[in-house]
């Protein structure tokens, strides 16, 4: 078996080398003679360990513990010496994830925590299961009527979005098992400044950071409260969306912790942008829609899920994203995107997005897959 060089290895090698690819090769072929690397792997092999931040740049600083370096311009002296570098890194998406994790877990460890209560409907339905998918909430999004047609705010966003679910709970048919489908960008922003995370677009914004979080916690605790009344078990999913990468994780283990005493809440904790749920013989996908495209989605499910694809009769993928309502059906699974309760903001309006505003009740059998569905429309709950 041919001798590993380990990282650790190679360090003291190109330290004590100074980097002198030639120099580390011979050495290598002296203390290591059944292990083969040729210069150029060298080369490649000191890039790497300059990446992780194991070896120094030329400038002689190190890229930082969980970032990877993405590429550095370097300017010179006339007499060969670093003069200044520019140094561009990634933070690793995994040491991000983890990070997030661990600081909402922290952040909910105060929050109070809802007892077990008794379900009191002696007739529900084992064989139908309800499914509310909320698509794009945008719970802090400010929009002016004079600009975009509508006023919203977080106010009304509270208003009309626990109007709207207690009214869309009372018109399913009693059924012990229900799911809250969150698809993504529940928060409209992700930090204080307000812009977005990737493009760093301004954004239109009601209120502070704190003040949508604690909207955004009292719209979802009254969705689960009304789901309660009327189903025996009730399963939140909350999808990560392009605005709430980091809002999406703190909702999840804030709820999490907040129903723990409560057996008849499920909430789903995890950091995927896709996630999964089955009733009898159909399967669903949840996935917002920003990093993975419709008609790719099938054989994502087939390919993640291959049991439970060859095992349904009924495959569903429920997204959001677009603000719109869409159906298409392909091989062996339809996917389906979702309208949005929320205001059209200054982008959206001036983009010459028109969609309605609606929010959707999906009844699922546990043989026969999608029996019905019931509507609920703003304009239903502001004639109230």
């Amino acid at each position: 078996m041919a001798t590993k060089v380990t990282d650790a290895i190679m360090v003291e090698l190109c330290k004590k080398h100074n980097n002198d690819v030639s120099l580390i090769v011979k050495e290598l072929k002296t203390s290591y003679p059944d292990y083969t690397l040729r210069p150029y792997r060298v080369e490649k092999r000191i890039k790497s360990l300059r990446q992780k931040g194991k070896l120094p740049l030329d400038s002689g600083n190190y890229v930082s513990a969980g970032e990877v370096l993405k590429g550095s311009s370097t300017l010179y002296d006339a007499d060969g010496g670093v003069k200044l570098q520019w140094v561009k890194t990634d933070i690793e998406k995994q040491a991000v994830l983890d990070n997030m994790k661990e600081l909402v877990s922290g952040l909910v460890e105060d929050l109070p925590k809802f007892k077990k209560r008794e379900y009191n409907v002696t007739h529900a339905s084992s064989d139908l299961m309800a499914v509310y998918p909320l698509g794009d909430p945008h719970v802090g999004m400010k929009a002016y009527k004079d600009e975009t047609g509508d006023d919203w705010d977080l106010k009304t966003a509270q208003q009309i979005f626990c109007g709207v679910f207690d009214r869309l709970v009372k018109t399913a048919p009693s059924c012990k098992e229900a799911v809250i489908v969150n698809l993504g960008d529940y928060f409209h922003r992700d930090n204080t400044a307000g812009v977005t995370e990737r493009s760093r677009h301004v954004l239109d914004t009601d209120g502070n950071y704190l003040m949508m979080v604690d909207t955004g916690m009292k719209i979802m605790i009254q969705m689960v409260e009304s789901a309660l009344e009327h189903h025996e078990n009730v399963r939140v999913i909350t999808i990560i969306g392009n605005h709430d990468d980091t809002g999406a994780m703190f909702l999840q283990a804030a709820l999490k912790h907040m129903y723990e005493y409560e057996p008849r809440v499920h909430i789903d904790c995890t950091s995927s942008v896709f996630q999964y749920f089955e009733h009898g013989n159909s399967f669903f996908g949840v996935h917002h829609g920003h990093t993975c495209k419709a008609d790719k989605l099938p054989l994502v499910m087939a390919t993640d899920r291959p049991k439970e694809w060859g095992n349904a009769s009924f495959r569903y993928w429920l997204t959001g994203h677009i603000h719109h309502d869409t159906r298409k059906e392909y091989s062996g699974c339809s996917v389906e995107s979702f309208r949005t309760l929320a205001a059209k903001d200054s982008y959206a309006y001036s983009g010459g997005y028109r969609a309605g505003q609606d929010s959707k009740a999906l009844v699922i059998h546990k043989k026969f897959g999608e029996v019905e569905r019931h509507t609920v429309n703003i304009s239903q709950v502001l004639s109230i």
